[in-house]
């Protein structure tokens, strides 16, 4: 499907194909945030905001789109550090919602489907994404 030197796009299927096989909403958010730090980071140091941007530059058509992504992937980077460095379980409502895996979900999916499809090293797709950041 892919060249073995795209251990990045590797690591990212096995995430979401990980996160389709859970039950567990916090199992699943968690390797869904995995899945897109393996796809738009590259230091350990570009954590919550530099994924979010990334990932809204990468997908986002519209800048209302670009934001919604951008809110979407800070909150459940927050959500999947909360569960992990806490070891809290989502219990209230409107912590993070079903809806909104979802939506992480698709932006998972999208991701690895364009990167395919375009078959870029990763350090070029990070280039190209941070040469054109949407702020």
């Amino acid at each position: 499907m892919y060249p073995p030197t795209k251990k990045f796009l590797e690591t990212a299927i096995n995430r979401f194909n990980s996160a389709m096989e859970k039950a567990s909403f916090e199992d699943r958010l968690i390797d869904f945030i995995i899945a897109l730090e393996a796809l738009f980071l590259k230091e350990p140091l570009e954590l919550e905001y530099r994924l979010s941007i990334r990932i809204a530059s990468f997908l986002g058509k519209t800048k209302d789109e670009r934001n919604k992504i951008f809110q979407l992937i800070r909150r459940a980077y927050k959500t999947r550090s909360a569960i992990v460095h806490g070891g809290i379980k989502l219990k209230k409502k409107g912590e993070f919602s079903g809806d909104e895996l979802s939506s992480l979900e698709e932006i998972v999916r999208r991701s690895i489907m364009i990167i395919i499809k375009n078959r870029k090293e990763k350090e070029y797709l990070l280039r190209e994404i941070n040469s054109n950041p949407f702020v």
